[in-house]
């Protein structure tokens, strides 16, 4: 009878966590990774301290679904290799940044995939991190600090543009959204760069093809026990679901000690998160949603930039 109170117990702990509970709770931590049989390292991120799970849904998240779609970008099979890393292929992917406390991964998202794909079509000559600001800011079609639609984003990136964060750094950590400017903090006028042939992504194998030609945007459902993550291959065993989370995709591999194969994905939470702000999601088996964009309606979003 211990026994079986013991399992009816842990049963109720690993499935969902009160959003008045700690992240950083150790009580937490270790169920978690006593539910996830060491695929992947759970443990303290400083960023979560104090922090609830009902906050961290609120200010570190931020996705919305079914903001609109675009065309689904269709790929001839091709071989592809075994691994892929961008930071591998030159120095186009750029820093690890951090949203801090506002829902806007949605605008990092995409413009640290579009900062990377014009630094790796111009071979390194427009080497310049792109305004998430900017979007947070004068994308109208989103909502600030309370969250925004990943493919409206993209869709505002090819009609209006985006400029570069030197022009419109970011100041929305605090959760205020200061208005959209009519030049640049340094008194220059504004230069937009803009994308065309935005298109979704579905499926690993087409991750995978897309990914040979720059990063991109995708989506996928965060659970409770994400906020955790320290390192290994990320699949979902514990938590609830918390909301919807916009991120950067760089690259595919398989993990030595597992045998998983994951994906190569770059977070928005600072670089005392996870692996130096990095993250491996397992690849293939459609994990949290991300290769299925979320039923269709988070979709991956890629772009081409436009050279003049």
């Amino acid at each position: 009878m211990k026994v079986l109170i013991v399992l009816v117990v842990l049963l109720a702990v690993v499935s969902c966590w009160d959003d008045n509970q700690y992240i950083n709770d150790p009580n937490i931590i270790y169920s978690i990774n006593a539910a996830n049989q060491n695929t992947f390292q759970a443990g303290r991120n400083k960023i979560f301290d104090g922090v609830t799970f009902g906050d961290a849904a609120k200010r570190f998240l931020g996705a919305k679904p079914r903001g609109g779609k675009y065309p689904v970008k269709h790929f001839v099979p091709k071989d592809v290799p075994e691994h892929w890393d961008w930071r591998e292929q030159g120095n186009c992917v750029h820093k690890i940044r951090d949203q801090a406390n506002c829902g806007s991964c949605y605008a990092f998202g995409a413009s640290e995939a579009v900062s990377d794909k014009f630094c790796i079509a111009t071979k390194g000559q427009i080497d310049e991190v792109m305004s998430p600001q900017w979007i947070v800011s004068c994308d109208k079609q989103e909502l600030g600090c309370s969250g925004g639609y990943p493919t409206r984003v993209w869709d505002f990136m090819s009609k209006t543009g985006i400029v570069t964060d030197k022009c419109f750094p970011y100041t929305s950590g605090g959760g205020s959204v200061e208005a959209c400017p009519t030049k640049c903090k340094d008194g220059s006028a504004l230069k937009m760069h803009k994308i065309h042939n935005v298109s979704s992504v579905f499926t690993a194998p087409n991750f995978m093809i897309e990914l040979l030609e720059g990063p991109f945007e995708v989506c996928f459902a965060v659970y409770q026990d994400f906020f955790s993550y320290k390192s290994g291959v990320y699949s979902h065993k514990s938590g609830g679901l918390a909301g919807y989370h916009a991120v950067k995709i760089i690259g595919w591999g398989t993990d030595a000690a597992s045998k998983l194969p994951y994906w190569i994905i770059a977070n928005s939470w600072g670089e005392s998160w996870g692996q130096k702000g990095f993250f491996w999601m397992k690849k293939g088996t459609d994990e949290c949603q991300m290769e299925s964009g979320v039923g269709g309606q988070l979709p991956a979003v890629t772009g081409t930039p436009i050279l003049e």
